[in-house]
């Protein structure tokens, strides 16, 4: 997010928007995109398993949704703590950016719980609960972090 902008991200500290909000509206875009996928990917299973209720469909589909508001969320931040500011083509902010690894590897580490809470529980609606739950909590920690600690993370951004 921060480090696509490149050296013109700094400009972003002047501009008369909080920082949380500014790091709301940077993981905006991710969202739409992912949500865009996934109702795809939800309309591909419910032709691919027709037999699959549309109350499961909904579960899956507002997990997935919080899911998506976490994680973009959470990319923004891990961006703006490491940001890759000075680069010469875009392809280097994209292809050399460490960043995407830390968060496909927490990403990784999210699906294989829910997965291995799925074979504990074998429930739906028990994982279901859980996991808003555990997401929601998580996403007003990340929030109340963000609202504390705006000026130190945007610290990097010169």
């Amino acid at each position: 997010a921060y480090s696509r902008d490149g050296k013109d991200a700094k400009t972003l500290k002047y501009l008369p928007i909080s920082y949380d909000k500014q790091i709301a509206y940077k993981a905006l875009p991710g969202f739409v995109i992912n949500f865009i996928l996934m109702m795809i990917a939800l309309i591909g299973v419910k032709i691919a398993l027709p037999t699959i209720s549309l109350i499961n469909l909904a579960m899956i589909f507002v997990l997935a949704t919080v899911m998506n508001i976490f994680n973009n969320y959470l990319g923004v931040i891990i961006d703006l703590k490491n940001p890759k500011l000075y680069w010469t083509h875009e392809y280097a902010v994209v292809k050399q950016n460490f960043n995407m690894f830390i968060q496909m590897g927490l990403l990784a580490v999210q699906i294989v719980a829910i997965i291995y809470l799925g074979y504990r529980l074998q429930n739906l609606n028990k994982i279901a609960i859980i996991v808003a739950l555990a997401y929601s909590i998580l996403m007003i920690m990340m929030k109340l972090y963000v609202k504390k600690n705006a000026k130190k993370l945007y610290s990097k951004i010169d």
